[in-house]
Parts: C-alpha cells; sequence; structure tokens
C-alpha cells in the first residue's frame, strides 16, 4: 500500500486554538488526538473511513478541498 506524504503547517495546528475556548481540557486533547489519527489514516490510505463524512466542497473559497468531520461532527478539518 503507498503512503501519502502529508505536510502539516504550524498554521494549521494554530488555527485550531481557538477550540480551547470551546472544550474543556480534556475535550480540546481529544479532539486533537482524533485530527491526527484522521491524518496518519489519510496518510496510509489516501482517505478517509465513512464515519468521517469527507466531502469536496462546492461553495467559495474553498472549491474543490476536502472537509471531513470530527467529535461529533462538531469540528470540521478541510484540507
Amino acid at each position: 500500500m503507498m503512503a501519502y506524504r502529508i505536510k502539516i503547517t504550524h498554521r494549521f495546528w494554530k488555527s485550531a486554538d481557538f477550540l480551547k475556548e470551546k472544550y474543556s481540557k480534556d475535550e480540546y486533547k481529544e479532539i486533537m488526538n482524533e485530527i491526527e489519527e484522521s491524518i496518519i489514516v489519510l496518510r496510509n490510505k489516501g482517505r478517509l473511513p465513512e464515519e468521517y463524512d469527507d466531502h469536496i466542497l462546492r461553495r467559495s473559497p474553498f472549491v474543490g478541498q476536502h472537509e471531513y468531520h470530527v467529535y461529533d461532527d462538531d469540528v470540521l478539518v478541510i484540507y
């Protein structure tokens, strides 16, 4: 199986900082772990399982980019 190369920028992780205000420390850790795990799956398999609801965005400004859901559909990740 082919592994994909994924580059995660500091800006990506910084964009999640607002979650610290909305969720408890434990919830925040859980969310970040789920994001990290999903990135590993993307890297290794090139796609995510259905429960992430990965789909292509069709509206500006993210046309053609993918979005998926973590933490019970409460957090969106765009790539």
